[in-house]
């Protein structure tokens, strides 16, 4: 599994994982055997200078939908291409600590009928950009947008209560250990750790040693300034 992985690791190439019950050798040879010679190829990405400020703060829409749909995003500045690893990491727990099933603000836009279980929050980032985004159905997309930017006003002038983020932490802990419950995952996880140049087991050492005042630092990420909400209404009758 690991012979395999680390021939063929090579961020300017390509991955190749091959993960079970294989012989290692026999694979590698029908792989490179395979293979045709080609020209190299230099891949350059361009760099553009993104405005910290967001474009508009709230865009609207009207389509065929039975009830309004938003989209709630906090722009994040990209000063290097790829957020770390503990960026992700750290910013996971803090949108579980936050909205996560098991929050009390969840529980009480839930009661108040604001979302339903379509409600859900993730770190979308890639090359050269980064934002928190919550998403899901409400009947008032705006009170669901204040109630998520006072709470983390709340998180940065109250700080992170210790029991919370460890009930969080252990959550995702057990979350990330369960991708190596099947084999296809456990490939699936070498191809990814490689393309952003990590170790396999990297992910469960950062949970594992995380502690709340990690996540201080990252709170500052939740800019109301540098926040949108789009917005998708139904089609007037």
């Amino acid at each position: 599994l690991y012979r395999c992985y680390n021939t063929f690791y090579n961020p300017a190439n390509m991955f190749i994982c091959v993960a079970g019950n294989v012989e290692a050798d026999k694979v590698l040879g029908q792989i490179e055997a395979s293979l045709k010679p080609v020209e190299k190829v230099e891949v350059e990405r361009g760099r553009f200078d993104e405005p910290d400020e967001v474009v508009k703060r709230k865009a609207e829409q009207r389509l065929s939908v039975s009830q309004p749909l938003f989209c709630y995003g906090f722009k994040e500045p990209c000063p290097t291409p790829e957020k770390s690893l503990a960026d992700k990491v750290y910013t996971n727990l803090l949108l579980e600590l936050a909205v996560g099933e098991a929050s009390p603000l969840y529980n009480r836009l839930l009661a108040e009928g604001l979302i339903n279980k379509n409600f859900g929050a993730e770190y979308f980032t890639g090359h050269g950009y980064a934002a928190p985004i919550f998403q899901g159905e409400s009947r008032d997309p705006d009170k669901v947008a204040a109630a998520i930017a006072a709470e983390f006003r709340r998180l940065k002038e109250e700080g992170i209560d210790p029991a919370a983020f460890e009930t969080v932490r252990r959550k995702l802990y057990g979350r990330s250990v369960m991708r190596f419950n099947g084999v296809e995952s456990v490939a699936m996880g070498l191809v990814e750790a490689a393309m952003q140049g990590n170790r396999l087991f990297d992910e469960l050492e950062i949970y594992r040693m995380a502690k709340p005042e990690d996540l201080t630092g990252r709170l500052d990420i939740f800019d109301e300034e540098k926040s949108a909400l789009s917005v998708i209404l139904p089609v007037e009758a």
